[in-house]
């Protein structure tokens, strides 16, 4: 008797459990429950998606988070079928016209990119993405408006709520079509709209660094430490470049003060950066 009543208790916590998971879920809708798939179950998260399209055919955010996907893991030609379906049943989607324009711009198909720019830009004139976009690929096109949508694109950023994430979501997008000049040109219009954040000073380091221009990636990081001084990760990044470039002792010094500044915080990421310091040092010896 102890036994079934045992089972009873579990079959009704288990009966509890699963109508709560389905009241979240339906809370959630298609769309947030494909994100979720997406945190829990990351290695099937493409097959889960395609389940969930042909489940709920009507959503189109279901197939723009798809497209975004197939994106990410290289295949901008098959996303660019699901943002035209996506778009075919809601034209107002504004993420999926411009992750369009992204996907043509990623295999060279610069002419439909401008096209759909220009319709787009119709419906919307004040779009910043698709200002920047319409200015990228119209550069690439050899076209002399280039620069008007160019500058018009980072001022509608700055009135953005968050001036900060669109200007770093047009640096991605430059770099991800292989625009390396327009990537570098937004971090600089980044600096000076933003003089007291550090950040499109490092990320321009960074770029600098990986192209291997070694001396203008050490001076974007000094300035970097002259806006914010306590960043133990500039002084990170500032050290390997001095690495690269053969100079030991000045990586060393510029280690130690960076361990002094890890030391005053103790919190997780500090500790990560202690490691990927102490690495780096090791290296050095």
């Amino acid at each position: 008797m102890t036994g079934d009543s045992g089972e009873s208790k579990t079959d009704a916590r288990d009966k509890v459990f699963q109508s709560s998971l389905r009241d979240y879920f339906e809370r959630l809708g298609p769309t947030g429950l494909s994100y979720f798939l997406s945190e829990v179950d990351p290695e099937n998260f493409e097959e889960s998606l395609r389940g969930m399209i042909t489940r709920y055919p009507e959503i189109p955010t279901l197939r723009v988070i798809y497209a975004k996907h197939l994106m990410e893991t290289g295949k901008p030609a098959a996303a660019i079928e699901q943002l035209r379906r996506a778009l075919k049943r809601d034209e107002s989607l504004a993420e999926a016209r411009l992750f369009l324009i992204q996907s043509l711009a990623m295999i060279g198909r610069f002419d439909e990119a401008a096209e759909y720019c220009r319709a787009f830009l119709k419906r919307d004139p004040e779009d910043p993405y698709c200002n920047f976009y319409m200015g990228m690929i119209w550069d690439r096109l050899m076209h002399p408006d280039d620069s008007r949508y160019l500058q018009k694109a980072v001022a509608l950023a700055s009135t953005e709520n968050d001036p900060e994430e669109v200007l770093e979501n047009f640096a991605y997008f430059a770099g991800a079509v292989g625009f390396s000049s327009h990537e570098q040109w937004v971090y600089q219009k980044w600096a000076e709209m933003q003089p007291d954040n550090y950040t499109p000073l490092n990320q321009f380091g960074l770029m600098m660094e990986s192209n291997g221009n070694l001396d203008e990636s050490v001076a974007l990081y000094e300035r970097s430490l002259e806006v914010e001084p306590e960043n133990p990760w500039t002084y990170l990044s500032l050290a390997e470049v001095y690495r690269s470039k053969g100079e030991h002792d000045k990586a060393l010094s510029t280690c130690t003060r960076c361990i002094e500044i890890i030391s005053e915080e103790a919190s997780e990421e500090s500790m990560v950066a202690l490691r990927e310091v102490s690495h780096l040092m090791k290296g050095l010896d």
